[in-house]
């Protein structure tokens, strides 16, 4: 089951999409991207969820300056004001959410506990072997990524 929020900004998409407002449907969308990282925030670590704003942001411009390469009367369409706007509001906070998601400080418990745990079996026996369970195949790249990081500290 989604939870609650999702389950809304799903259906605002949908409802969008079907009254064809492309400027809700287009803030939906984006409004389930950010939700898609807060939930990459409480699961594994807040630079994976900016990490996943940013290649968001970044596909969303390379998309729309290749329709507008593509097909510069049907761009004119494609990249209004709604999308200037959405796009906005990530470029002027972008610095600041890479600082604050680089800071140790506000490192996921999650992984502080999951940390010592694999630590404690791993110096208790060399030949030890663990799966970890996670939701998504994006939150498995991303565990992977950080236990690589953790090994080589």
């Amino acid at each position: 089951a989604l939870p609650i929020y999702e389950q809304w900004v799903v259906q605002k998409e949908k409802t969008a999409a079907k009254e064809k407002n492309r400027r809700e449907r287009m803030c939906a969308e984006h409004l389930k991207k950010y939700n898609d990282a807060l939930l990459i925030n409480d699961t594994i670590r807040m630079i994976d969820a900016y990490n996943h704003l940013k290649n968001f942001y970044k596909e969303e411009k390379e998309k729309k300056i290749a329709v507008a390469a593509e097909e510069t009367e049907l761009a004119a369409a494609n990249i209004d004001e709604t999308d200037r706007f959405l796009i906005s509001l990530f470029d002027k906070s972008e610095e600041e959410l890479k600082t604050v998601a680089g800071n140790p400080k506000y490192e996921n418990e999650k992984l502080v506990k999951l940390r010592r745990t694999i630590m404690e079996e791993f110096t208790k026996n060399e030949e030890a072997r663990g799966i970890i369970f996670t939701k998504t195949r994006q939150s498995a790249v991303a565990l992977l990524q950080w236990i690589r990081e953790i090994g080589r500290a």
